[in-house]
């Protein structure tokens, strides 16, 4: 078991909090308020709305569907038990009540998985788009001549 030691703190408040995945889709909504028509590629059109509509709605949903099963359920309880926020730190209360709680190690083991699970389709939706980017390029360079 390692001892407390302050630097820990950064650690605990990583392990708690979850990040939002944050889209731009504003050229997506410029494109569909002028209507897809305005591409002439029926597959570039495809792909675009896949990505969109498909691909980044499911992972938005997914990753919202588990925060708000979990967070309320697994995390908000041992956050209120063993923790207190001192400015931007995550300080516990009794350091060795939380390493005893199986609650606390259950959360982070799943959180873990969660994390992994949440990267694998952020990965998925950036190869998406990275395929996507090229298509577009193809698309525009074949527009050129």
């Amino acid at each position: 078991r390692r001892a407390y030691h302050d630097s820990l703190d950064t650690h605990f408040r990583q392990a708690i909090l979850s990040h939002d995945i944050v889209l731009s889709s504003s050229a997506f909504e410029a494109i569909k308020s002028k209507g897809f028509e305005i591409i002439d590629s029926d597959s570039l059109r495809k792909d675009i709305i896949d990505l969109f509509d498909v691909s980044y709605s499911n992972l938005i949903s997914e990753t919202v569907r588990l925060e708000d099963l979990f967070w309320p359920s697994s995390v908000l309880p041992i956050l209120h038990t063993h923790f207190r926020w001192e400015g931007n730190t995550t300080k516990p209360v009794d350091y060795e009540a939380l390493l005893n709680d199986k609650r606390y190690t259950n959360m982070i083991t799943n959180r873990r998985h969660f994390r992994k699970l949440a990267a694998l389709k952020k990965s998925e939706s950036l190869l998406r788009t990275k395929t996507l980017l090229a298509h577009i390029d193809s698309y525009l360079e074949l527009a050129e001549d």
